[in-house]
């Protein structure tokens, strides 16, 4: 055999080698990395939750007081229940200077579960109806506002001091379990 033909089946060889050797080396070596890297990625998420258990627990027991104060509102079949919830929601307009116009509730709705609407009007500072609102609902995280709206009692435009307002408010009451 002659030099050249050497040198070429030595390359032949060399590609030989490389095509069905390190190629399917790389391959796999490239796969396992790839495997490797999403485990990583499910164990940092796994962690992650692990970590966060003691706010998902903070979390828990949050919910599980605004449950139990629902629970204190609960009455069978709700039969009775808006005079106490009238009370409860407007027992601190006095302490914000406010003046209660009118509390009226909305059709009641059937079943175990049922919302209850109330519209309310307000009358007093712009100020104090606003944290008699925000303290409302700090204290009662089962009441939702759905509609909030005001007048002013002084036709000047620049004057925010006196108002008249309506907020409609929600309840989810449900029965004794």
């Amino acid at each position: 055999m002659s030099p050249s033909t050497l040198r070429l089946l030595g390359i032949v060889a060399v590609l030989v080698v490389v095509q069905w050797v390190l190629l399917p080396w790389f391959s796999w070596q490239s796969d396992k990395v790839t495997e490797i890297n999403r485990q990583l990625t499910r164990l940092s998420e796994r962690a992650d939750v692990i970590n966060s258990s003691s706010a998902l627990l903070d979390e828990r027991e949050a919910l599980s007081a605004s449950l139990g104060n629902l629970a204190v509102l609960s009455a069978p079949n709700n039969d009775g229940i808006e005079l106490p919830l009238q009370q409860l929601i407007t027992a601190k307009l006095t302490d914000y200077q406010l003046e209660l116009e009118s509390f009226e509730w909305g059709e009641p709705v059937d079943g175990d579960i049922a919302p209850l609407r109330a519209r309310i009007t307000i009358a007093g500072k712009t100020q104090d109806f606003i944290d008699w609102q925000n303290s409302l609902l700090d204290s009662q995280p089962w009441i939702a506002v759905e509609e909030f709206s005001f007048r002013r009692l002084d036709p000047r435009w620049f004057e925010m001091q006196d108002l008249t307002g309506d907020i409609v408010i929600r309840v989810i009451v449900g029965g004794e379990q």
